[in-house]
């Protein structure tokens, strides 16, 4: 994931990734066949992540109305990208290299589609209800995960007294109002 994140996956031979693992190829064309394998692979866990952390988030929050839905997601996609950038990373990865393979493009997108599904049901839900401005489903996603992305680079850029906490708070903030919500001003990001 580390080295698709950072190079792309046209980019990462199988060698390089073995290399990055400490170990040689053999075991990952055991494992995974070829690139494209592994790139379902991928595909799969961090499709899981994804879930694994909303499913959680939505548990803590007890997140019933679209509303709530919104903003737990919301929540856990900002933990996921701050604590583990390298998935958003190869999460773009995927989605716009991933697809341009004839032999995997349905696939990413049944991975994407399983992922956002309930993400789209609530802001689908919200949007009817009248509490969402209308908004389409998947370009809210698709701008919520490229605002991450474009932070989570430039966070990655400066080191040294750069308050990376300010660009996800714009992310946050922005999500929010495009639906139409009270962006609540401080969503307790630290400030490391």
């Amino acid at each position: 994931m580390r080295v698709i994140a950072l190079v792309g996956f046209r980019q990462a031979s199988i060698d390089s990734i073995a290399s990055a693992a400490d170990v040689s190829a053999t075991p990952i064309y055991w494992h995974f066949g070829n690139r494209e394998g592994l790139l379902v692979a991928l595909a799969k866990r961090i499709t899981e992540t994804y879930s694994r952390e909303v499913l959680s988030e939505w548990r803590l929050r007890g997140a019933r109305s679209p509303e709530e839905r919104i903003r737990g997601y919301l929540a856990a996609m900002l933990r996921v990208a701050i604590q583990q950038p390298e998935i958003v990373r190869a999460h773009t990865a995927l989605s716009s290299e991933g697809v341009t393979l004839v032999g995997l493009r349905d696939g990413i997108r049944q991975f994407n589609r399983e992922a956002r599904r309930s993400v789209y049901d609530a802001i689908e839900a919200g949007v009817a209800e009248g509490t969402f401005r209308p908004v389409g489903a998947s370009q809210w996603v698709d701008f919520l995960i490229g605002s991450l992305l474009g932070a989570s680079i430039q966070a990655g850029l400066h080191r040294e007294g750069f308050d990376s906490a300010i660009l996800f708070q714009s992310v946050h903030d922005n999500a929010l109002l495009m639906l139409g919500l009270n962006p609540r001003l401080d969503i307790g990001l630290n400030r490391d």
